[in-house]
């Protein structure tokens, strides 16, 4: 695969890439319409990979976008690197945002009834994720759901690409190895 075709591989489709392009220019340029547009393509994928970390998810996700809104008009970039640099934003704001539950000392499970999304298929991933240890579930949150390619992923949690295949692999193996267990069969169903 050629590598400016591999650079847009989390974007569904090249004239998404290209509208999505159009719209970061536009709200750098101070388009709130076009900010707004960005908002609503990214902000769910951004909750559900936040709510892998904490409870408070949407008000982090809120805080996340505050700070994008603040910065957009310093970004120089396409979509894929929009892309990494708000997933670095809102990775940072979940990691401070441990840090300080740890220091205050919450000890709140997220429960089912937590996630978002009425898609149960996505609750089930995300559920199965939550018994990974949280490099592997972020890894693999980033890479198959969100649907980074691996540099992204490298350069959003600060590893080594070979690094992020390796975790990807260990953890897609973990997880199919719980579905096994559960009775679920490869190409669906149980």
């Amino acid at each position: 695969m050629a590598k400016e075709e591999k650079s847009y591989k989390a974007l569904s489709s090249a004239p998404e890439k290209e509208k999505l392009d159009n719209l970061i220019v536009d709200a750098s340029g101070g388009s709130d319409s076009a900010f707004e547009l960005l908002w609503r393509h990214f902000y769910p994928k951004m909750l559900r990979y936040l709510l892998m970390f904490t409870r408070e998810a949407e008000d982090i996700c809120a805080d996340v976008w505050i700070k994008i809104a603040g910065a957009i008009k310093g970004f120089v970039g396409d979509a894929v690197s929009f892309q990494a640099w708000i997933f670095t934003i809102a990775r940072n704001a979940a990691t401070d945002a441990a840090r300080k539950e740890k220091r205050i000392g919450s000890t709140v499970e997220i429960q089912e009834t937590d996630w978002v999304s009425n898609d149960s298929s996505m609750v089930e991933v995300t559920d199965l994720l939550k018994h990974l240890p949280r490099e592997q579930s972020e890894v693999i949150m980033l890479r198959i759901v969100i649907g980074l390619d691996v540099e992204q992923v490298a350069e959003i949690t600060g590893l080594s690409a070979a690094n992020v295949r390796v975790i990807s692999h260990r953890g897609l193996g973990k997880l199919n190895e719980m579905l096994t267990k559960s009775g679920y069969k490869r190409g669906g169903g149980k």
